[in-house]
């Protein structure tokens, strides 16, 4: 008899803790695009690990580098980075939160990009650091890194509109439907340079 309880207790405890964990992880569209962009905008791994197929998060994320400069980057990006969630629609399962966003126009930063790579490697052909690929890469990023910082700093900005679409899942969830286009808007018309990418996770 006092197994048959012991049993049926332990069945219940079992029944109110998935209950609890199920409970805990449904969320609104409005909680998971907050959510999305709270851990995008403050770069939380676990938030970005969710997307490394995107290739500007990857980019984030996989950037060859030291420390120091990878840092210095993400710093740049989102130093200005400003966003509001004004509207959310939903229906049959799918939702899209219209997100109005603030931040710099980083959109001419290739072009200068490459014309101080180039002079930097025309400059310097017979120097170690052109010839050894990893040195030459992260010189490439302090170059990258440097024409961020001089629009960063420039603080002038420009706004634009992101529509976050969102699914739900079976956990009564929503999940994000991220594309580069997403990512572009945010980082403010930013183009990936080539090069600069560790080589495992290219």
């Amino acid at each position: 008899m006092l197994g048959s309880i012991r049993a049926i207790i332990a069945i219940i405890v079992a029944l109110m803790l998935q209950s609890g964990m199920t409970g805990a992880t449904q969320t609104t569209p409005a909680q998971e695009a907050q959510e999305f962009m709270q851990g995008m905008t403050s770069l939380q791994t676990e938030t970005l690990n969710k997307y490394m197929g995107n290739q500007y998060v990857n980019f984030l994320v996989n950037v060859e580098g030291d420390d120091e400069t990878v840092a210095r980057m993400q710093k740049a990006l989102l130093q200005n980075f400003t966003y509001e969630i004004s509207d959310i629609e939903e229906r049959d399962g799918l939702a899209v939160a219209k997100i109005p966003v603030s931040g710099n126009d980083f959109s001419e930063v290739m072009d200068a990009y490459e014309k101080e790579a180039y002079d930097y490697i025309t400059g310097n052909l017979y120097e170690e650091e052109v010839t050894d690929r990893e040195a030459l890469s992260e010189k490439c990023l302090e170059i990258y890194v440097d024409e961020l910082e001089k629009i960063a700093e420039d603080g002038e900005l420009t706004e634009r509109t992101i529509y976050l679409p969102m699914k739900e899942n079976r956990h009564h969830s929503w999940d994000v439907l991220l594309d580069d286009e997403i990512m572009e808007i945010m980082l403010g018309d930013l183009a990936l340079p080539d090069g600069i990418m560790k080589e495992d996770d290219k």
